[in-house]
């Protein structure tokens, strides 16, 4: 035994180092969701916005310290697609991180229902989304984006990888090339986007016009419709510029 006994240690050694305790990620703050009204999603229109009906109001929701790289629609795509997979038909829960007086400038958490699903956090830990430069509500929730973020740039995961973000699901190629059309000519073969279908805009009963849920111009939110019907015989608010 005593022969054996140096060559035990090595092993003890790699059984304490293997026994330790593994780091314990940081969580966000426990939320009591039950007693809040949940939203439904009616649209995704861009990499951080949503378009829900709360009650009977539509409105547009801007996810809370998030940020897309704007100079790359790869990525821009890649975010939106991955939003439509979590939540095309879902309803959600909504946490105000801003005060502000301009609706546009208030960010939100979103929460999916019933899983309460952190979908501002599941953004960035999968590396579709960077943090804002300047985040907004409490600074614990804050620090699990930022673990997060940098778990995703350790991994290589999406914006953080080598090569560009490719979406989720490959509903239709991320670039088409775009072909030329003659004045007054009709799309191209292929170049219907899914997006138009899918893109929600609100238009009231004798508008010539439509517009997105928040437009001050709309009466009483309007209706929504998608926008490539709504392109058939109405033009863009010039007020809230919608989807063109």
């Amino acid at each position: 035994m005593s022969m054996l006994h140096p060559l035990l240690w090595p092993v003890l050694g790699l059984l304490m180092v293997t026994a330790s305790p593994a780091e314990e990620p940081p969580s966000p703050a426990a939320l009591d969701l039950s007693n809040m009204p949940a939203a439904t999603i009616l649209a995704v229109d861009h990499s951080d916005v949503l378009t829900v009906r709360q009650g009977s109001i539509n409105m547009q929701v801007r996810l809370a310290n998030l940020s897309v790289p704007s100079d790359n629609p790869q990525a821009q795509q890649a975010a939106r697609d991955f939003l439509r997979n979590l939540l095309a038909g879902e309803k959600v829960w909504m946490i105000q991180t801003t005060a502000a007086p301009n609706p546009q400038a208030v960010r939100w958490y979103v929460y999916r229902w019933p899983d309460k699903l952190f979908v501002n956090l599941e953004l960035v830990r999968q590396g579709y989304a960077d943090m804002a430069p300047e985040p907004s509500g409490p600074a614990v929730t804050a620090q699990v984006l930022v673990y997060w973020r940098d778990q995703a740039k350790q991994s290589g995961k999406g914006i953080w990888g080598k090569g560009e973000a490719k979406p989720a699901v490959a509903r239709a190629p991320a670039s088409r090339p775009q072909q030329a059309k003659s004045a007054g000519a009709g799309p191209a073969a292929g170049d219907a986007s899914v997006t138009d279908a899918a893109t929600i805009v609100y238009v009231s009963a004798s508008g010539k016009k439509y517009h997105r849920a928040n437009c001050g111009t709309l009466r009483k939110g309007g209706n929504p419709v998608p926008l490539d019907e709504a392109r058939k015989s109405r033009e863009a608010c010039r007020t809230c510029n919608p989807p063109q």
